[in-house]
């Protein structure tokens, strides 16, 4: 008996040692995903924007993963950066799965997810055969290679503006921010940066359509989509791949500077930075998610002010939208389009404590495309995408 008891224990030591989880993210908890890309043990990380760390997935050794995206329903897509069998891979939002899209790639860098085409979009920088740019459809069919870029060129990070029709990408040898319709078509230099500043990682802000990126000689930088430059943050340690949280007003990043590998915070304008205490040893990829609320009918009143997630997303209106106050207070809902403008207030009064809901018809002027449905109470602001498809 005492034989069984052990080996059941032994049994149940073994289960939890092999779960990825570490353990659950609190409901209404903004979550950063992050890659270390260590060649031995690599991992897939979660945790939430203050540093507390929720999830660990252990990927291949030897894979070399890195870039990293996050699409509307919270599935993180990375690729790997090995010469080659490089893939494009996914995981559920738990990290408690992982699916090869694309196999047979070789030394892949970036990727961006494009949720109102439902398109993934990856960067390749084999300087042997050429690098390139491909995409596919979002369970990885249909690949194909819609830009084969000029001899020297070392793409890196990739972000998508889809309202705007364009795609940005780091070119890290050519010292340069470049830019092309989704298609491929129309290339050309967004920015070009100084001689060895080498950009790595772009992030793209819909709300306040602003490009940001890093430059690994030591620079956080942004510009408008009409091309006006500046300096977000200098000094820095090798800064690589960037995500950024719009709605809290925030950016992420990773630094590779010997002895120095973190995860970095700052306000949009650099003011606040501050060193994550998360684990990096070989920086890897970034992607931000939004936190998500209490569902309706929890027995627990609620505590915070949450927005929960839109569940199916992509959606066709109507679509209902549930969210909590954790007291009596005056609470604006609002529909937002990519442009930051408001198409529809769902709810602007005061209403009591708990859960509510409100309905969007969307109307016969709605396209199909991605929104913002952002809820204000108090001095706090959350928001959620929300992709229209009909």
């Amino acid at each position: 008996m005492r034989r069984v008891r052990l080996t059941l224990v032994a049994l149940v030591l073994a289960c939890a040692l092999a779960s990825p989880a570490l353990a659950q993210a609190p409901r209404g908890t903004p979550l950063l995903f992050w890659i270390d890309t260590n060649y031995g043990a690599p991992t897939l990380k979660q945790a939430d924007a203050g540093g507390v760390a929720y999830a660990s997935l252990a990927l291949p050794a030897g894979s070399l993963p890195e870039g990293l995206a996050i699409d509307a329903g919270g599935h993180p897509y990375w690729v790997e950066s090995r010469w080659t069998g490089a893939r494009v891979m996914r995981a559920a939002p738990t990290l408690g799965a992982t699916t090869p899209l694309v196999t047979g790639g070789s030394v892949l860098r970036g990727i961006a997810v494009d949720d109102v085409a439902h398109y993934l979009y990856w960067t390749s920088s084999n300087l042997a055969t050429g690098a390139r740019i491909q995409r596919a459809n979002v369970d990885g069919t249909g690949v194909t290679t819609i830009l084969s870029l000029a001899l020297g060129a070392n793409p890196r990070g990739i972000a998508i503006d889809h309202a705007g029709g364009k795609m940005y990408w780091a070119d890290f040898d050519q010292d340069a921010i470049m830019r092309a319709n989704l298609d491929g078509t129309s290339i050309e230099t967004f920015y070009l940066a100084p001689t060895q500043s080498h950009p790595y990682g772009v992030a793209f802000d819909p709300v306040g359509l602003q490009v940001y990126w890093t430059e690994y000689a030591g620079k956080l930088r942004r510009s408008t989509t009409g091309g006006l430059n500046s300096t977000v943050a200098g000094g820095l340690a090798n800064p690589t791949y960037l995500a950024i949280d719009p709605a809290g007003g925030r950016l992420f990043w990773s630094e590779g500077g010997a002895g120095a590998q973190h995860v970095m915070r700052s306000n949009l304008d650099g003011s606040g930075k501050v060193t994550l205490p998360l684990p990096l040893t070989t920086y890897g990829g970034l992607a931000f998610q939004a936190s998500y609320g209490l569902p309706v009918g929890d027995p627990v009143a609620p505590a915070e002010l949450s927005l929960a997630p839109f569940a199916p997303n992509p959606a066709a209106p109507p679509v209902v939208a549930q969210f909590t106050l954790p007291r009596e207070q005056r609470a604006r809902l609002s529909v937002l389009d990519l442009q930051g403008r408001e198409v529809a207030v769902l709810v602007d009064g005061v209403l009591p404590a708990g859960r509510h809901e409100a309905t969007w018809t969307g109307g016969r002027a709605i396209v199909p495309g991605m929104y913002f449905v952002r809820l204000a109470a108090g001095d706090r602001t959350l928001v959620r995408r929300l992709v229209v498809d009909r």
